[in-house]
């Protein structure tokens, strides 16, 4: 490495993969952004720090840009702006934002012990549940409202475009970030809310009736449900009293308890008990902790959001920022679909410092400590990730 680039913090994998990022971005073919006269731009140089508060006129103007500075990571506003060149946010006028929801590893228990191909499948069920469960279900959008993106890292990015979200304010977002993680809900809250319900349930109501009726079925046929009568009674003796009182007529009905919570409904919720009650709120908790998703919530509720710009190149994986169709959701694999095709047609040699596993690309490679001369897509991706160093 020469004396001027140790003086600047560049060293030659980076400078190397600049370069290779240059090839990319030279004949980039960024999809429609809408409005993007409106969007505040900002990247992340190789070698340098953040640049924000940039505006482009149309695609042409910002593909000649992005080519000639080569960022490592390129970023757009969620939000629309009447000047979003201007650097006070107050001055740029705010019109609206999309809703964004970004789901990454940062935010997955366990993550930490996982590999990275673990991670991805993990997030994408995440994704898969608030797309599909949440968004188009429970809130009731349309598959027209909605954009979703592998983030090029480890996770996905889901847009609400929808007419009726651009104006919402911060609390508002706020709240729909709290029910897709199935925050604020107290149990006895939840439990009036049961018995207010005036038709067939839906959203949480109804994924905790379902656990709830369950429960009931199963009881004493299940160690998960065991578990939760150890949990709130803790002791035999008062476990099997608490079964012995279900199997009691309810007074005034010719039906056992029991029977009653085992039928799905708002019934069962006016004969709960104190202990029913601490049985109710385990179950609740149990559902929430199964069918919550995990989002970055700030991401959510920011109304001024930089987000990574569809088709760019995330520079700590080399991946694509990929827009994935919704009927093509099950089916994506970011270590297949997200990688730059035309560098997977060339070889390019690393270092690596010690022996190291993975599948990418439909390939499981097990590569040894030292020299190895791989498809350059695998390369960039373990030079970008610091995995591995350019020879």
């Amino acid at each position: 490495m020469s004396l001027t680039h140790a003086l600047f913090g560049r060293n030659e994998s980076d400078l190397k993969l600049q370069n290779l990022f240059q090839k990319y971005y030279s004949s980039w073919s960024l999809p429609a952004v809408d409005k993007l006269q409106s969007r505040e731009i900002g990247f992340i140089p190789f070698f340098g720090t953040m640049t924000r508060h940039r505006s482009f006129n149309d695609v042409r103007e910002l593909s000649h840009f992005v080519s000639n500075v080569v960022p490592r990571h390129i970023y757009y506003s969620s939000a629309y702006y009447e000047y979003p060149e201007e650097r006070v946010m107050k001055d740029k006028k705010w019109l609206g934002a999309e809703l964004i929801f970004d789901l990454d590893a940062d935010h997955i228990p366990g993550a930490s012990k996982m590999t990275y191909e673990q991670i991805l499948k993990e997030v994408k069920k995440h994704t898969h549940r608030l797309i599909f469960e949440f968004l188009l279900g429970d809130i009731g959008l349309e598959e027209k409202d909605l954009k979703v993106f592998f983030s090029g890292g480890r996770g996905y990015h889901v847009h609400v475009v929808s007419d009726w979200i651009y104006s919402l304010s911060s609390d508002a977002r706020r709240e729909i970030a709290n029910y897709v993680r199935g925050e604020g809900f107290s149990p006895a809250d939840l439990r009036r809310a049961m018995l207010e319900t005036p038709s067939k349930m839906s959203g949480w109501k109804k994924r905790i009736d379902d656990q709830v009726v369950n429960f009931y079925t199963l009881l004493n046929k299940s160690d998960q449900y065991a578990e939760i009568l150890s949990k709130v009674f803790g002791t035999e003796k008062k476990i099997s009293s608490y079964v012995e009182n279900l199997n009691k007529i309810i007074t005034g009905k010719s039906v056992k308890k029991i029977e009653v919570f085992r039928t799905e409904g708002i019934e069962k919720y006016q004969y709960m008990d104190v202990n029913d009650q601490l049985v109710f709120s385990k179950i609740m908790d149990s559902v929430i902790s199964d069918q919550q998703c995990e989002i970055d919530e700030p991401v959510t509720t920011d109304i001024h959001r930089l987000i990574r710009m569809p088709q760019s190149l995330h520079g700590k994986s080399g991946l694509i920022v990929k827009p994935i169709h919704l009927d093509e959701f099950e089916s994506f694999d970011p270590l297949i679909d997200a990688r730059v095709p035309e560098f997977s047609n060339q070889e390019l040699t690393v270092n690596l410092p010690r022996d190291f596993s993975m599948s990418f690309g439909g390939i499981t490679y097990k590569l040894s400590e030292g020299i190895n001369k791989l498809p350059g897509d695998f390369s960039i991706f373990l030079v970008a990730t610091k995995i591995a160093n350019f020879v």
